[in-house]
């Protein structure tokens, strides 16, 4: 076999082969890539395949409400005045429902969390309240009372199962104080 001497007239440039198979190998890693990608995004997540028992509370059916103290609450018919006086350091309470079973300060302290405010089982006077209310006539029964405006709603305890279903372990309600005590009437 000969072998011809390369001479500047017998080099031609390729210009188009070696370009296309360079276009033909960045396509095909391009192309892969973004199907690895695809499959990438399209795996399930880990948390959905199997959920960890992550115990807890959830706090659901928030609403706002004024909390009266039971033991300072005075009611009347139409057209009666109500008065009501509260001295300086007299404190009441919310109320926890359900099967609380010991875990009244973690149950306060999940409804602080999802209410993103401050939160506590009782409220304190911290200076004499006074009030005086006359109800209505078009008003068969009213109250005044001493208390502060807070939160209602329920609560549950339980944790997520292996399938991510929430399994409830026990459950209640709450009616809790947030502002500062004051008296208030319907």
């Amino acid at each position: 076999m000969a072998t011809t001497p390369l001479t500047a007239a017998s080099q031609k440039p390729r210009t188009s082969r070696p370009f296309r198979w360079i276009t033909r190998v960045a396509l095909t890693v391009a192309m892969t890539a973004t199907v690895m990608t695809a499959t990438v995004l399209a795996a399930p997540s880990p948390a959905k395949a199997a959920c960890a028992p992550n115990w807890g509370y959830d706090i659901t059916g928030v609403t706002s409400v004024f909390v009266a103290d039971k033991n300072n609450i005075l009611y009347g018919g139409p057209n009666v005045t109500l008065s009501i006086s509260v001295s300086k350091g007299t404190t009441f309470t919310g109320t926890v429902g359900g099967q609380v079973s010991g875990d009244l300060g973690s149950i306060v302290s999940a409804v602080q969390a999802s209410v993103s405010t401050s939160i506590s089982y009782s409220k304190t006077t911290t200076t004499t309240l006074s009030g005086s209310w006359k109800v209505p006539s078009n008003v068969s029964v009213g109250w005044i009372a001493l208390g502060s405006f807070g939160n209602t709603g329920h609560w549950t305890y339980g944790h997520y199962n292996g399938s991510c279903v929430w399994v409830v372990s026990r459950s209640g309600t709450f009616t809790l104080p947030r502002l500062a005590p004051a008296i208030s009437h319907s």
